[in-house]
């Protein structure tokens, strides 16, 4: 009666261990929704152009999450461009992508720093393409 009860006790706990380690969207963390995580910030304009292209892949983890930062400029790249259109594109179709957000700057701005954070136990594979334009230069009116 003893060993049985023993062996309940442990196939009981290895099951509450189980359902403990699964992730739940809740759990996870993650906002993203269905199955595909693109996201677009701003829109192209005329004359913007192609300033910054990142294909940013990297396995699972077990247990973990893996947690990327896109920055735009480089630290030693000059800020020449103001932002005008983000896109990113999940390379999961299939729902097991992760999550970008814009965690500093962004459109507007001459920088843009983007977290991407993968679905738990999973790995990131996202294309981030950035355009931008030089600013107008204000013209000096000379009244005399």
């Amino acid at each position: 009666m003893q060993q049985l009860t023993t062996t309940l006790f442990s196939i009981l706990t290895i099951g509450v261990v189980i359902v403990l380690m699964t992730p739940s969207p809740t759990w996870a963390g993650n906002k993203c929704k269905g199955k595909s995580h693109n996201a677009t910030f701003g829109m192209r304009k005329p004359g913007d152009k192609l300033i910054h292209k990142e294909h940013v892949k990297s396995g699972w983890k077990f247990l973990k999450f893996v947690q990327k930062n896109v920055t735009y400029p480089a630290k030693d790249e000059k800020r020449k461009y103001n932002i005008t259109y983000i896109q990113i594109t999940d390379g999961y179709s299939n729902g097991h992508g992760g999550c970008a957000s814009i965690a500093e700057g962004g459109v507007g701005n001459d920088h843009v720093k983007i977290h991407i954070k993968s679905k738990f136990t999973r790995g990131l594979d996202f294309n981030i393409t950035i355009y931008g334009m030089k600013p107008a230069k204000e013209k000096k009116f000379k009244l005399f």
